[in-house]
């Protein structure tokens, strides 16, 4: 997964590409933390138009956290136990955030995770979950000429 921080007054819109999997789930969810510290509003855009893939339970959660009737009523969203609860719960604390989400038409697989959530020509995401750690080694990754904007501190996990 590759997130791409555009930093506009006002506005945080982070770009996902590659593939966003319920093992680097958690890394978005700090980012998206990190990225709205850096905001002076508390709007933040995802964009997921240009991801190769983007599972099925992620993009599900993210869009319950995105419907603004949620937090304005101080309800709090179901999660998935495998998406990492300590992330998304401090996600769900955070004062006055409002996430709007760009989705791609259709939900891209890509070859190498389309076996991990194909069992028998069913989704069977639960099944396809129950290895995942909840949280994934978070390495550093350096850029060249430095970080984008102090955000990027994704690790690689499959």
């Amino acid at each position: 997964m590759l997130v791409w921080v555009e930093l506009d007054p006002g506005h945080v819109t982070l770009e996902v590409s590659g593939c966003l999997t319920p093992a680097n789930f958690p890394v978005l969810l700090h980012l998206l933390l990190r990225a709205q510290k850096l905001s002076t509003c508390p709007r933040i855009t995802l964009d997921f138009r240009e991801a190769s893939h983007l599972d099925e339970s992620v993009l599900s959660y993210l869009q319950q956290v995105a419907l603004p009737e949620d937090h304005a009523l101080g309800e709090h969203v179901e999660v998935h136990h495998e998406l990492g609860v300590a992330a998304a719960s401090a996600l769900e604390d955070a004062d006055d955030f409002r996430l709007t989400l760009l989705e791609p038409d259709e939900l891209p697989v890509c070859p190498i995770h389309c076996g991990e959530t194909d069992h028998g020509g069913e989704a069977d995401t639960e099944s396809a979950l129950a290895g995942v750690p909840l949280a994934g080694n978070i390495s550093p990754q350096s850029f060249p000429g430095g970080t984008l904007a102090g955000l990027v501190e994704a690790g690689s996990a499959r």
